[in-house]
């Protein structure tokens, strides 16, 4: 730890923070960062088209004037997150019988420095929640195409440029836990609609428990693994894989994921589980899954932080510390046609 750095100096904690903190969750993993001086976001993003070029004569001599790939602006206004923590009154101070008890040195570590090791602890914590607010926020994006941002006395929309078509749950008849359906034919028909839309190789289909579960079951799909002599549960994880996050098996060049973490509901007052259920999403080589992060004003000092998180700490009432971050993040994809979610159960 540098000497200069102090519990006070906002700006050094929050690029310490930056330089510290790695991504951890499985989609957020995925996003390139687009950092923006702004939280009014004017975006460009790819619309693909499927010119080709035209034929002429053999004494044309002007040849033909084609379009350019076509471009669509999303005007957006990112939300804001602002996660604290009381540093004066911890949880392992207030607990009768504390079961975990840090050592932060060999016992010959200066009290400010031990002090700035508790305060990054801290930090961490509150930027993995941040984390894990946009790991919730793709994953709503992808199945529903808007984020729903809902805050103390009001709630706001914001949506996103995967087209509504590709939303749509599946017919009657092709759900995975209908009859005669074929569940092997409907995702090759979705892959080829969603390279059709300019999303690229479909490289990986991620699915609620439910969702696999009557894909499991259903005779299409048994016939087809024995016809090909295939096992789920035999595919090696990736390297950006989690804890909560298995590939069952290989299909049709796509792998086939389950994704089976919780987030604690605030209003529902329970876990919840972070992917749908009834879902499955695909996701195309060319959909450049992207993390932007709107800028944040200090009025204290007059400065504006373009980063993905802003920590700072503060005393309440001449005798508490308290560490606060804020982030101002919004997952769009480069190109909304490369996601195609349907409800399949």
């Amino acid at each position: 730890m540098p000497e200069a750095i102090t519990l006070e100096d906002r700006h050094e904690l929050t690029k310490l923070l930056s330089e510290s903190f790695k991504p951890s969750q499985f989609f957020r993993k995925m996003c390139a960062t687009d950092l923006h001086k702004t939280k009014n976001l004017v975006l460009q993003m790819e619309k693909q088209t499927r010119i080709i070029a035209p034929y002429v004569s053999d004494d044309d001599e002007d040849g033909k004037v084609i379009g350019r790939d076509g471009y669509e602006r999303l005007v957006v206004t990112v939300p804001t997150l602002h996660p604290k923590r009381n540093l004066t009154h911890r949880d392992v101070e207030l607990a009768a019988n504390a079961e975990q008890v840090f050592t932060y040195d060999s016992g010959n570590a200066s009290p400010e420095k031990i002090r700035f090791q508790k305060l990054m602890k801290d930090s961490m914590d509150l930027r993995q929640s941040i984390e894990r607010r946009e790991e919730q926020q793709i994953i709503e994006a992808m199945t529903t195409g808007k984020v729903e941002v809902i805050f103390d006395g009001g709630k706001r929309t914001i949506n996103l440029n995967i087209p509504a078509a590709n939303l749509t749950a599946a017919a009657a008849g092709d759900k995975f836990d209908a009859e005669n359906s074929n569940p092997i034919v409907y995702l090759r028909n979705q892959k080829r609609l969603l390279a059709k839309n300019g999303g690229g190789r479909g490289f990986i289909c991620v699915m609620g428990s439910e969702a696999y579960e009557a894909f499991i079951e259903n005779k299409a799909v048994k016939e087809y693994m024995d016809n090909k002599r295939m096992n789920f549960g035999e595919v090696e994880p990736g390297e950006m894989d989690t804890d909560y996050v298995t590939r069952e098996a290989r299909i049709l060049g796509m792998d086939i994921v389950t994704y089976d973490d919780f987030f604690y509901d605030e209003i529902e007052k329970k876990d919840v589980e972070m992917y749908p259920k009834d879902r499955i999403t695909i996701i195309g080589a060319g959909a450049g899954f992207k993390m932007h992060y709107g800028a944040i004003a200090d009025g204290t000092d007059g400065t504006l932080n373009v980063c993905q998180s802003y920590a700072y700490t503060w005393i309440k009432d001449g005798k508490s510390k308290i560490l606060e971050e804020e982030s101002c993040p919004l997952f769009v994809p480069q190109c909304g046609g490369g996601i195609i979610s349907r409800k399949v159960v």
